[in-house]
């Protein structure tokens, strides 16, 4: 039950943007209509992946897995130092604002990134069955298409992620050097 509501907030914080506001889902909905599209494409042209390529990304996967789990435990800490950070020009109105966009920003962060890990065990649940069921037809064609969909799915919310960081981090620039040019009280 707590995988499923990982998943279930983690798909949701990808309908939120750093400032709080709920983002477009029409967008969303025709990203995944193009995708089952082109799975199901796969699927009806018996897509299966071969021996070499599910080991290389039962490889990738599993590294991935391990760099996202200690991100994840770093992430909080570098929240609480960032806050420490800005409280202390609290007297200026547009902190405020920007510590609500940074820790709208650190849940979406968090949510994403143990949606993440979700996804990369999942992909390599997915992937070693495949790789263990060889030749049994219907079922690695299956299996192949759900992975190129989570696959797919996982490069995609990696890419939301980098521009979410992305935004933080020429918001974070900007701060930085209108402080540095602010006298001290």
């Amino acid at each position: 039950m707590k995988v499923y509501n990982i998943i279930v907030k983690g798909i949701r914080s990808t309908f939120v943007d750093v400032d709080g506001s709920n983002k477009s889902r029409v967008s969303f909905r025709l990203y995944m209509l193009l995708l089952v599209a082109f799975v199901v494409y796969l699927g009806v042209n018996d897509f299966v992946l071969s021996d070499d390529i599910i080991s290389l990304l039962i490889s990738t996967f599993s590294i991935f897995t391990a760099l996202i789990f200690g991100v994840i435990f770093i992430a909080p800490d570098k929240f609480a130092q960032r806050v420490e950070l800005y409280k202390s020009n609290q007297k200026y109105e547009d902190v405020a604002n920007y510590l609500t966009r940074y820790e709208n920003f650190a849940k979406r962060f968090v949510n994403q990134l143990s949606l993440l890990i979700v996804l990369s065990i999942i992909i390599l649940i997915v992937l070693a069955i495949e790789y263990i069921l060889k030749g049994v037809g219907t079922i690695n064609i299956i299996l192949s298409c759900c992975a190129v969909f989570m696959m797919i799915s996982f490069v995609t919310l990696v890419l939301l992620l980098v521009l979410d960081i992305h935004t933080m981090l020429i918001d974070d620039i900007k701060k930085t050097s209108r402080y540095k040019s602010l006298p001290n009280d």
